[in-house]
Protein backbone atom coordinates (compact mmCIF):
# COMPACT_ATOMS: atom_id res chain seq x y z
CA UNK A 1 0.00 0.00 0.00
CA UNK A 2 1.17 3.24 -1.17
CA UNK A 3 2.17 5.97 1.83
CA UNK A 4 0.03 8.50 1.95
CA UNK A 5 1.00 12.04 3.58
CA UNK A 6 -1.87 13.05 6.32
CA UNK A 7 -3.11 16.70 5.28
CA UNK A 8 -2.67 19.37 7.86
CA UNK A 9 -5.29 21.89 8.56
CA UNK A 10 -3.48 25.24 9.85
CA UNK A 11 -5.78 28.24 10.91
CA UNK A 12 -4.50 29.63 7.17
CA UNK A 13 -6.15 26.75 5.52
CA UNK A 14 -9.04 26.97 7.47
CA UNK A 15 -9.53 30.35 6.61
CA UNK A 16 -8.64 30.02 3.04
CA UNK A 17 -11.45 27.32 2.67
CA UNK A 18 -13.72 29.52 3.67
CA UNK A 19 -12.48 32.17 1.56
CA UNK A 20 -12.88 29.89 -1.43
CA UNK A 21 -16.13 28.00 -0.61
CA UNK A 22 -17.70 31.59 -0.58
CA UNK A 23 -16.81 32.60 -3.42
CA UNK A 24 -18.35 29.42 -5.29
CA UNK A 25 -15.22 26.94 -5.91
CA UNK A 26 -16.55 23.62 -5.88
CA UNK A 27 -14.17 21.25 -3.50
CA UNK A 28 -12.27 19.77 -6.15
CA UNK A 29 -10.74 23.35 -7.34
CA UNK A 30 -10.20 24.18 -3.59
CA UNK A 31 -8.47 20.69 -2.91
CA UNK A 32 -6.04 21.10 -6.54
CA UNK A 33 -5.66 24.72 -5.38
CA UNK A 34 -4.35 23.71 -1.54
CA UNK A 35 -2.89 20.13 -2.20
CA UNK A 36 -5.34 17.82 -1.44
CA UNK A 37 -8.42 15.51 -2.22
CA UNK A 38 -11.59 17.04 -2.72
CA UNK A 39 -13.24 14.48 -0.30
CA UNK A 40 -10.78 15.67 2.60
CA UNK A 41 -11.99 19.18 1.80
CA UNK A 42 -15.21 18.29 1.22
CA UNK A 43 -14.80 16.37 5.01
CA UNK A 44 -13.29 19.56 6.51
CA UNK A 45 -16.00 22.21 5.37
CA UNK A 46 -18.72 19.74 6.43
CA UNK A 47 -17.48 19.29 9.74
CA UNK A 48 -16.63 23.13 9.93
CA UNK A 49 -20.79 23.76 8.78
CA UNK A 50 -18.90 25.81 5.65
CA UNK A 51 -21.78 26.40 3.23
CA UNK A 52 -21.68 27.34 -0.18
CA UNK A 53 -23.36 30.47 -1.55
CA UNK A 54 -26.04 28.25 -3.27
CA UNK A 55 -26.88 26.19 -0.01
CA UNK A 56 -27.20 29.52 1.68
CA UNK A 57 -29.42 31.38 -0.83
CA UNK A 58 -31.70 28.19 -0.72
CA UNK A 59 -31.41 28.17 3.14
CA UNK A 60 -33.12 31.78 3.12
CA UNK A 61 -35.54 31.50 -0.04
CA UNK A 62 -36.96 28.35 2.18
CA UNK A 63 -37.09 30.41 5.20
CA UNK A 64 -38.71 32.97 3.29
CA UNK A 65 -41.53 30.76 2.15
CA UNK A 66 -44.97 30.52 3.87
CA UNK A 67 -45.90 27.13 5.37
CA UNK A 68 -49.25 25.70 4.04
CA UNK A 69 -50.86 26.64 7.92
CA UNK A 70 -49.43 29.99 7.81
CA UNK A 71 -51.36 30.47 4.29
CA UNK A 72 -54.08 28.87 5.31
CA UNK A 73 -54.02 31.03 9.01
CA UNK A 74 -53.75 34.27 6.85
CA UNK A 75 -57.12 33.50 4.53
CA UNK A 76 -59.03 32.38 7.60
CA UNK A 77 -58.02 36.13 9.72
CA UNK A 78 -58.98 37.76 6.10
CA UNK A 79 -61.96 36.20 5.04
CA UNK A 80 -64.98 34.97 7.10
CA UNK A 81 -68.41 32.90 6.22
CA UNK A 82 -71.27 34.82 5.23
CA UNK A 83 -69.27 38.14 4.52
CA UNK A 84 -69.47 39.19 0.92
CA UNK A 85 -66.43 39.53 -2.00
CA UNK A 86 -66.98 41.07 -5.38
CA UNK A 87 -65.97 38.32 -7.22
CA UNK A 88 -66.24 38.45 -11.30
CA UNK A 89 -68.03 41.57 -11.17
CA UNK A 90 -71.45 40.26 -9.15
CA UNK A 91 -71.45 40.12 -5.37
CA UNK A 92 -71.06 37.05 -3.78
CA UNK A 93 -71.65 35.37 -0.40
CA UNK A 94 -68.77 33.25 1.30
CA UNK A 95 -70.14 30.29 2.38
CA UNK A 96 -66.67 28.58 3.04
CA UNK A 97 -63.13 29.08 4.40
CA UNK A 98 -60.87 26.23 3.37
CA UNK A 99 -57.00 25.13 3.04
CA UNK A 100 -56.07 28.85 1.18
CA UNK A 101 -59.34 28.40 -0.90
CA UNK A 102 -63.16 29.95 -0.32
CA UNK A 103 -66.80 28.97 -1.66
CA UNK A 104 -68.51 31.28 -2.74
CA UNK A 105 -72.27 31.15 -3.48
CA UNK A 106 -73.92 33.31 -6.29
CA UNK A 107 -77.87 31.07 -5.87
CA UNK A 108 -77.39 28.83 -8.47
CA UNK A 109 -73.77 27.46 -8.58
CA UNK A 110 -70.90 27.63 -5.72
CA UNK A 111 -66.84 28.29 -6.91
CA UNK A 112 -64.26 27.53 -5.60
CA UNK A 113 -61.48 29.97 -5.67
CA UNK A 114 -57.55 28.52 -4.75
CA UNK A 115 -56.55 32.41 -3.08
CA UNK A 116 -52.81 31.59 -2.85
CA UNK A 117 -52.42 30.50 -6.51
CA UNK A 118 -54.32 33.61 -7.30
CA UNK A 119 -52.28 36.07 -5.11
CA UNK A 120 -48.86 34.65 -6.57
CA UNK A 121 -50.25 35.11 -9.97
CA UNK A 122 -51.37 38.81 -9.11
CA UNK A 123 -47.93 38.91 -7.55
CA UNK A 124 -46.25 37.67 -10.75
CA UNK A 125 -47.94 40.10 -13.07
CA UNK A 126 -46.94 42.99 -10.85
CA UNK A 127 -43.41 42.34 -11.86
Amino acid sequence: MANKKKFVWSAKRVEKLRELREKGKTFAKIGAEMGASSSVVMNKAKNLGIKSPTEIATEKRLESLMTVRQIDDKYKKKYKVNDYLNWEGKKRRIVEVGNHFLSLDSRETVSYIDLHLKETKKKNKEN
